[in-house]
């Protein structure tokens, strides 16, 4: 008994660390026992546990208590500064966002609006390398946030000026602004908040991204409702000054976090992307001498520690689940474009109430608020199995549904007289890509946390919003070449892009769960090893 203790104290704390946890799930199930006299694990130990391996795996199932620090700080009570910074912010984006497509389709018609709509997304989610870069490598993540906060407000006033007498050249230069600010503080904010919370408390975390992209869809939906109604009673540049407005208050109430509570503000660590470049470089070089069973990257301890190498080989590890992400987000996007050009063709009556086309986004966040608690109830709690890369191909399913439903909505619709097919029929494929959002993006974003290195998280979270920008620019794209023809060839070729993206990502998550398992396969081998030497 004293030995095997002995084996498990060390392997809390070898430099190997980021196997900690599979080690001991690789010992004897006697050893399982919650009666075991074990050491304690800290929570420097859990965090290599919790930021190390995939959450696929049941992370509960380590029968060990968890040592809290008794004299930390609860930094948890700065979380609803952040996301009552985040519920600013989402309603200043998606207020910016709302009228957007069709401020350019009456200046330059919809293949036109649909392009500038997803070029500029394309720009909000490429500047997430930068604001991660910046925040991982010298600011730090509270003041990222606070520096790209700052341009970000700059062009959303900027831009609503330029509506008064359609000054594009400085409208362009506002959304550059807007595309700069806003991607700078994506991969900051969820991590940041991720950050407030003690590396034992995995509940508490868990739930704090539920809240997280629940606040975001409460940002958005009073956006879709309120600014709308402003685009029509006052104008343009009324309509997009309001988000400038509320952002400015976003900005205040989380400095007042600061200010009043003090958030847990993690220091920059040096240049995180330089890092893993060099360390690959010296992998790729010495990837002859390595054997072949093995990972080339391993090629690198040669220069670089077990730990050093461990951390870039899981960041490689992730990278095939985020190529395969671009196709959906080109196609979720068109929920602001195509969706929309597609209800304002429709009869939107509902009763003696006409909504405009611009307040269908609406439905979208609302069905997200709905059926988050409802898929965290009854789904995820009832199958604890049923992880992040399974949830995501469900998800890719219900988006191949979606495209299908528009397809013979779009076909119906051109075949009635205009304004005369009734909205709610537009509802249902609304709700399919809802259901694929909530499965794809919130477990993305669980996923990309979970998996990234402790000194990481920001610039991981910012490749898995890299995947968001480019499949904007594909959908830049698509809308220029389809513009030409009828709208339903436009459905019914993203909905044959939704069926292979699919099949695609079925091979690529079952291939990431091969690899998880032959990687603690290998790490329970080590443990026996280890254990007979000692």
């Amino acid at each position: 008994m004293a030995d095997a203790t002995a084996i498990i104290t060390r392997s809390f704390h070898s430099e190997d660390g980021k196997d900690i946890h599979r080690r001991f799930l690789s010992m004897p199930a006697t050893e399982h026992n919650r009666d075991l006299k074990v050491p304690l694990m800290d929570a420097k130990s859990r965090s290599f546990v919790e930021t190390s391996f995939s959450n696929d795996a049941k992370l509960d199932s380590l029968k060990v208590p968890i040592l809290a620090n008794p004299t930390a700080r609860d930094y948890a009570r700065t979380v609803p500064f952040i996301l009552g910074n985040e519920a600013c912010e989402r309603f200043a984006y998606y207020g910016l966002m709302a009228p957007l497509a069709l401020y350019y389709k009456e200046l330059h018609g919809k293949g036109f609006a649909g392009s500038v709509v997803q070029y500029f997304q394309m720009l909000a989610y490429f500047s997430p390398l930068l604001g991660g870069y910046v925040a991982d490598s010298y600011l730090g993540k509270y003041k990222t946030i606070l520096s790209f906060s700052c341009i970000y407000v700059v062009g959303l006033f900027v831009f609503a000026g330029s509506c008064f007498n359609n000054i594009e050249g400085l409208g362009f230069f506002g959304l550059a602004l807007i595309g700069l600010g806003t991607g700078g503080i994506k991969p900051c904010v969820s991590a940041f908040g991720g950050d407030q919370f003690q590396p034992h408390e995995d509940e508490r975390k868990e739930k704090f991204f539920q809240y997280f992209y629940f606040t975001i869809n409460f940002g958005s939906v009073f956006s879709y409702l309120i600014i709308p109604l402003i685009r029509e009673n006052a104008g343009y540049p009324y309509a997009f000054g309001t988000p400038a407005i509320f952002f400015a208050v976003a900005i205040i109430v989380f400095v007042i976090g600061e200010k009043t509570l003090g958030y847990n503000k993690t220091p920059a660590q040096g240049s995180v992307l330089a890092h893993v470049y060099r360390l690959s470089m010296t992998a790729f070089k010495n990837r002859k001498t390595v054997p072949k069973e093995t990972s080339w990257v391993e090629g690198a301890l040669t220069k670089y520690t077990r730990d050093e190498v461990e951390e870039v080989k899981s960041v490689y590890r992730i990278l095939p689940v985020f190529l395969s992400l671009p196709v959906f987000w080109a196609l979720f996007n068109n929920l602001g474009t195509y969706f929309v050009f597609q209800a304002d063709k429709m009869d939107r009556h509902l009763g003696v109430w006409e909504i405009t086309a611009d307040q269908t986004g609406v439905v979208n966040p609302i069905c997200v608020m709905l059926f988050i608690p409802i898929f965290e109830k009854f789904i995820y709690t009832r199958f604890p199995n049923f992880k992040h890369t399974s949830r995501m191909v469900l998800g890719m399913f219900f988006c191949v549904l979606s495209y299908g439903v528009a397809t013979l909505l779009e076909i119906y619709i051109s075949n009635e007289p205009e304004n005369s097919v009734p909205y709610p029929l537009q509802i249902p494929q609304v709700l399919l890509i809802t259901f694929a959002e909530i499965l794809i993006s919130i477990s993305g974003l669980e996923f990309s946390y979970a998996q990234a290195p402790p000194s990481m998280k920001s610039s991981i979270t910012a490749l898995f919003l890299l995947t968001i920008s480019v499949g904007s620019l594909l959908g830049g794209v698509l809308s220029q070449v389809l513009d030409p023809y009828a709208s339903w060839i436009f459905y019914a070729v993203c909905t044959g892009l939704c069926v292979i993206n699919a099949v695609a990502f079925i091979f690529v998550a079952a291939w990431f769960r091969k690899s998880d398992r032959l990687r603690n396969e290998a790490v329970a081998q080590a443990l026996l090893k280890e254990s007979t030497l000692n």
